[in-house]
């Protein structure tokens, strides 16, 4: 009784020991395969990958390039109004200085006047009140009717002369403040020019900034792209390696 409960005991060893033997000859016959099927699983997937992180850097590359082009042309413009801004700028000194001049002869030119025609307003008035010397003392005692005329034509000419000496002031005054009002018209219209000018470098700095700002956002994004396509490639050599390795 004993010796048959021993062989069926002996019997069961034997069979677990078998069965066992071919359970582990069967997982190490197909545990490597089904590794490789899952290395190779994921080696496709780091592939995708790889080929969606060099599309976007494709495509950030691609917008990248057409913001420089903005950028470019921003630039340029910005650079172009500037160097209109200096330039306004330059002739907005030139005509405050011209006016400054202008300003400096015509109050030359009214002390002038007002001397000049205080001289005849004076010279005048002698000769209706008292006689001038000078004008009066040509018409005394004259030695001919010939040289009576002829002093009397002389005293004309000076009253001509002193005349016409005002006259002209007068006028010099009145060039010069027409040309002060041109100037100064000119220079109103320089200052709106100059103030339109500004607006119009102000937003085109805001358009420049805002093409930068573009511009720092791809180029961060691109750079994201790169750092995750030099993981993804360095995960695929390494499943690669393991895939080797089995």
């Amino acid at each position: 009784m004993k010796k048959k409960k021993k062989a069926k005991v002996y019997t069961f060893v034997i069979s677990f020991i078998l069965i066992a033997t071919f359970s582990f000859q069967s997982v190490l016959a197909y545990s490597p395969q089904d590794s490789l099927k899952d290395l190779q699983q994921r080696k496709q997937e780091v592939q995708r990958r790889i080929k969606e992180a060099e599309s976007k850097e494709h495509h950030y590359l691609t917008q990248l390039k057409v913001i420089e082009v903005e950028l470019g042309k921003a630039q340029d413009q910005l650079n172009a109004l500037h160097q209109e801004r200096d330039d306004l700028n330059v002739r907005v000194v030139e005509a405050r200085k011209e006016l400054l001049s202008l300003e400096s002869e015509l109050a030359q030119v009214e002390t002038e006047l007002a001397e000049k025609t205080e001289i005849l307003n004076e010279r005048v008035a002698a000769i209706y009140k008292e006689g001038d010397p000078n004008y009066v003392g040509l018409l005394l005692e004259p030695k001919s009717l010939a040289d009576f005329m002829n002093r009397w034509a002389l005293m004309t000419r000076l009253a001509e002369q002193d005349a016409r000496i005002v006259e002209e002031i007068r006028e010099l005054k009145e060039e010069a403040q027409f040309r002060g009002e041109r100037i100064e018209d000119k220079q109103q219209l320089l200052l709106k020019e100059k103030g339109r000018v500004e607006e119009v470098v102000q937003a085109a700095e805001v358009k420049k900034n805002e093409i930068l700002a573009k511009y720092e956002e791809k180029r961060v994004l691109i750079n994201e792209a790169r750092q995750d396509l030099k993981a993804l490639e360095a995960m695929e050599d390494e499943l690669e390696a393991r895939s080797r390795a089995i």
